[in-house]
Order: C-alpha cells, then structure tokens, then sequence
C-alpha cells in the first residue's frame, strides 16, 4: 500500500510541476533548485563540492540504476544535470560505456542521431557495435563524439559526447549525458 501511495505522489508531482527531471529518469530534482535544496535529497548523497560550488553524488539513480549525477548551478540555480558514464583512463572501457550510454538513451528516447560521424570518417557505421569503434576512433583523433535523441523529450534537451582531455601528460576519457532545460522552458 505504501508503495503505492508513493508512486501516486511521483505522478502527481511529475503532473504538477513539468519542470521535474521525470522525462530523464532522474528524480527528485528540479531545475532551478539551489544547492542547499538538491543536498536535501539525502537518500542520493552523500554529496560532494566541487571548487566553484557545483555538486556531484555517486548515488544519483538514473534510469534505474545508480550514477554519478553532477549538478551545475548559476544565479538561477541548478541549470544543468549530468550523468557521467565514465572518467578514467582506459578508452576500450570508455567505448563501452559510450555504447551503454548510446543504448540507454536509444531505449528512452528512441532513434539516436551521431552528428560528425559522416565527416572525416572513412563511411557511415552500421550497427551499435560499429558506432561505438567509430566513436572511439574519433576521440583518439581528438574530436568530441555526440549524439541526440532525434525527438526530445518536451521539457529536456539530452545529448551525450563521449571526449578525451590531457590532464598533465595523461590522457583521459569521459562519457556524459548531458540534461538541461529545453530553450523554450529556461527558468
């Protein structure tokens, strides 16, 4: 019974307040919280402070499991959400979870479009499996790889890249879902 009543008051806030993160899997925060608000939710923390004030949690669940969840913040409040797939330095392991975050976001949102891909690369990939070496193999040439659902959710603006950045002489890769506030819902 509980757990119905608690679902009940997902939807009926999910209703209310179309500014909620529902769309995106994640839940509860809402753009234009401030971070007081977003550390508030301490069954997701605990939350760590990054130097220019942004948070992040390692316990953020986004579409059903759990992620690290980083929240950006300006003189509106929370702006962006992310969901990083992967940091580190291991580029086959972030190749996959480039294809992880690729077929998430293709099971939530439908048809994914990879812009770049046509350019510079030898030919359109065919399949998950080719897409992730392609989008590999642009990063190791330098580019940042995206992709997009090609309908968005009504709310949201997703994306996703997949990059690598030189931090000291190392190399390092990261796949992140990017969330933000549709142009036309900017608080």
């Amino acid at each position: 019974m509980r757990r119905f009543q608690c679902l009940s008051i997902l939807f009926l806030l999910a209703a209310a307040f179309p500014s909620l993160s529902f769309s995106a899997g994640l839940f509860p925060w809402q753009f234009g919280m401030s971070k007081v608000e977003v550390e508030s939710f301490n069954d997701f923390g605990p939350y760590k402070t990054f130097q220019n004030g942004d948070l992040e949690t390692y316990a953020g669940v986004f579409h059903g499991r759990k992620e690290n969840v980083q929240f950006y913040f300006d003189d509106t409040g929370l702006f962006r959400i992310t969901i990083c797939f992967y940091e580190g330095i291991d580029l086959t392991a972030a190749k996959a979870k480039w294809l992880e975050a690729y077929e998430t976001l293709q099971s939530m949102y439908g048809e994914i479009e990879t812009p770049g891909f046509g350019s510079g690369l030898p030919c359109m990939p065919v399949g998950t499996a080719a897409l992730a070496t392609a989008a590999r193999d642009g990063v190791r040439a330098g580019r940042k790889m995206q992709m997009a659902p090609v309908k968005q959710p009504g709310d949201l603006f997703v994306f996703s890249g997949f990059n690598s950045l030189d931090i000291m002489g190392t190399t390092y890769y990261q796949v992140t879902i990017f969330l933000n506030p549709a142009p036309n819902n900017r608080l």
